[in-house]
């Protein structure tokens, strides 16, 4: 069986300068990058930098999905706008996490591994998420 895996990061209210878009770009050989997206999927392999640091230094979003039924959301937010007291509350240990990386604070989620079908199982599992078109990203276009 081979393997499956989606990364997606997204700006929210900025567009990446070219500076941005050309160090994204060099990420992977793979990525495709815009000025407010950037896609990245692997069949074999997997992505070789850390995403948190990518959505960190770059995006406001992040969604990543494998087909063995690994998935993780990440949100960005300026260190001012949310503070830890009113988010760790809602952590759930390794399943929602809230941490700071450099001056943001990314919350995390990531589903459990386990699925009641296999993702590699579901219909037309490597069309997904291309075959959903726009419903699959995340903010804006």
């Amino acid at each position: 069986m081979s393997e499956y895996q989606y990364y997606e990061w997204q700006t929210v209210d900025r567009l990446l300068t070219e500076a941005e878009q050309e160090s994204v770009s060099n990420l992977s050989s793979h990525i495709e990058v815009s000025s407010s997206r950037a896609v990245v999927t692997y069949s074999y392999g997997s992505f070789k930098h850390d995403p948190r640091q990518v959505l960190a230094r770059f995006f406001d979003a992040h969604l990543y999905l494998a087909n063995w039924g690994s998935r993780r959301l990440m949100f960005r937010f300026p260190s001012g706008l949310v503070s830890r007291d009113m988010i760790e509350p809602h952590c759930v240990q390794d399943r929602i996490t809230f941490r700071t990386v450099k001056c943001h604070r990314l919350w995390t989620s990531s589903g459990p591994r386990a699925t009641t079908r296999p993702f590699c199982c579901w219909p037309n599992w490597r069309s997904w998420p291309q075959s959903r078109g726009r419903t699959t990203t995340i903010g804006r276009e």
